[in-house]
């Protein structure tokens, strides 16, 4: 028997074992740990995202609030769209800004003089206005015979500290 069939298969076997444990393992260990890195990264720039459309959301929301803890914007807001509805102001009372841990709530008293559709359009205007505008109490008195009534209504919103620190001061 000739002894290089024989030494061609250990050098063959060898060969092979080195690549296996010297280069092929290695490489799978290399792309398993690029795979992985992919993922965390697709996790991360997902989260990402969220809280981009998350902020986002929360600036739309925002605008819709006042940016001063000033009871006047309320009580211009409300003045206005009574004006637009046809509905007569005929007092006004602002409360006192009432601040709490994490708001400021701004409340407005009008006493209204309105018929029923005038008054039905103006709290729909309210509902429809772009600003958040709660109504938090109606009381409605009508006079037998008359075409007008006279409404108490409580209005509130809220003020948010800002999220973000100024940088500026």
């Amino acid at each position: 028997m000739k002894p290089f069939p024989i030494i061609f298969a250990i050098i063959v076997a060898t060969a092979c074992g080195i690549w296996y444990y010297g280069i092929h393992v290695p490489a799978q260990n290399e792309v398993q740990l690029i795979q992985k890195q992919i993922a965390e990264e697709q996790t991360s720039q997902g989260t990402t995202m969220d809280v981009a459309a998350l902020l986002a959301q929360i600036e739309r929301y925002r605008a819709r609030l006042p940016e001063e803890a000033d009871p006047s914007w309320l009580s211009q807001q409300l003045v206005t769209l009574a004006q637009r509805s046809g509905v007569q102001v005929a007092s006004i009372t602002q409360e006192a800004p009432q601040q709490s841990d994490r708001f400021t709530r701004l409340a407005v008293n009008l006493q209204l003089t309105a018929s029923y559709h005038q008054l039905g359009a103006f709290l729909d205007a309210v509902e429809r206005s772009p600003h958040l505008i709660r109504v938090e109490r109606l009381t409605v008195d009508r006079t037998e015979g008359e075409e007008r009534g006279r409404a108490q209504v409580t209005f509130s919103t809220i003020v948010l500290p800002s999220l973000v620190p100024d940088a500026r001061t």
